[in-house]
């Protein structure tokens, strides 16, 4: 049979085959399986047999030609080097003027009584000769005179019904040594604190207090008073003066008095630390 329309019944009426475009005018709608859609703008979704509609205004993710994920929401412009998803450049960001909000907001709980569960893992291999990058980077770029911030905060929190039996850290930066020999070339820290200057210009000398490394006890007088110990070295037990602790000291400190090694401006020195029961 021919036909002289892109739309028409097919023989029989079982369908109606649609070739153009299906305009269905304001205050009009359709049914599928049962499901009235308006003729409002909607985007019609079927997954897994079930039927869901979204204003298309409302949209808040894009996937492009390449199936990348643009986040569409305040105002911030394509991504351009977020290969997987983002939102943002640099002069175009995201933006928002209302206190207290969260960018990206996820609270999670577990209730498994075992095993070693986390809210997100990332694992990034770096596998080309000759590249550089990290696995998170986080940047707190200050623009504007504000109050209290960080570059990023960790918390462990703990109480008298939420609590660990083995090891709590707040935050833990570990240098993972392979079951082989590292190579002669390169530096390695399990750490680093570090104030960068950009040029000749970056001061810190106006400032109230600073310092490249802060160890500190906060919060309530009472509570502070419990916390006794600034510092802990553990690992390698005080031996001979190659190791980590030495045992060797001075004559004029007192007895069991161990050195801490320490590099500084590319010197090994010793840090003298006296045991609690000789320090008067």
């Amino acid at each position: 049979m021919t036909y002289n329309s892109d739309n028409y019944e097919e023989q029989g009426g079982a369908s109606w085959k649609v070739g153009g475009i299906l305009d269905i005018i304001s205050g009009g709608a359709f049914k599928l399986d049962g499901t009235e859609m308006s003729a409002s703008a909607t985007e019609i979704n079927v997954l897994d047999g079930a039927l869901t509609t979204e204003p298309v205004a409302s949209k808040a993710v894009i996937a492009d030609a390449n199936q990348k994920i643009n986040l569409a929401l305040f105002g911030g412009a394509a991504s351009t080097s977020g290969i997987l998803m983002g939102v943002g450049t640099s002069v175009a960001p995201s933006t928002t003027t209302t206190p207290d909000d969260k960018f990206i907001e996820i609270r999670a709980k577990t209730t498994a009584t075992s095993g070693d569960n986390r809210l997100a893992y990332l694992r990034y291999d770096i596998g080309g000769a000759g590249a550089s990058g990290e696995c998170v980077r986080a940047f707190t770029d200050l623009t504007a005179e504000v109050d209290t911030v960080n570059g990023a905060h960790f918390s462990l929190q703990a109480g008298d019904t939420g609590y660990v039996t083995g090891l709590g850290i707040g935050t833990r930066s570990q240098l993972y040594v392979k079951d082989a020999s590292v190579a002669a070339n390169g530096t390695y820290y399990g750490a680093q604190a570090e104030i960068y200057s950009e040029g000749s210009s970056s001061s810190l000398a106006a400032v109230t207090k600073h310092a490249v490394f802060s160890i500190a006890a906060t919060g309530d007088a009472t509570g502070m008073s419990t916390v006794l110990n600034a510092l802990a070295v553990d690992g390698t037990s005080a031996s001979d003066a190659t190791k980590m602790i030495s045992s060797v000291s001075l004559a004029e400190l007192p007895t069991g008095t161990v050195g801490v090694a320490a590099i500084i401006n590319g010197t090994r020195y010793y840090l003298p630390a006296v045991l609690d029961s000789e320090w008067n």
